[in-house]
């Protein structure tokens, strides 16, 4: 008995709530695979110590097979990624990339493009999205 109570003093009284990200079996964020983070990776860069790599996936379960086309990067949406370096629990900086569609090109057919892409000028690229 002493024990179990020894045990708890030093576990603590359990665990607290935490936020945190979650995937497609999520039932709100099912609905909108689109803005879907699966995943966060940050690592210090081999040539240079002194900075941090961050790595960052949207849109859970697209895969190289699954072209020609691919979801896009939702209009409008904000994709962000919250830095916080002090530990407080609240972003320092946070880093957004909002897209747009241009949808101007390839009005008659849902393709991505009508024959081989070289380049991101090529007449042949139908989808083009841009970030802010």
């Amino acid at each position: 008995m002493s024990l179990a109570i020894a045990s708890t003093a030093l576990i603590g009284p359990g665990a607290g709530t935490g936020n945190a990200s979650s995937h497609r079996e999520a039932p709100l964020i099912a609905a909108d695979p689109q803005v879907d983070n699966t995943d966060v990776y940050a690592f210090t860069s081999p040539d240079n110590p002194d900075t941090v790599t961050l790595i960052a996936n949207w849109l859970p379960f697209q895969e190289p097979n699954g072209g020609p086309n691919f979801y896009p990067w939702a209009d409008g949406a904000h994709y962000d990624v919250n830095i916080d370096s002090q530990g407080t629990g609240k972003p320092d900086i946070t880093y957004r990339w909002t897209f747009h569609t241009d949808d101007q090109r390839g009005t008659n057919t849902f393709l991505y493009n009508n024959g081989v892409v070289n380049n991101l000028t090529d007449p042949t690229l139908l989808f083009r999205q841009y970030y802010t």
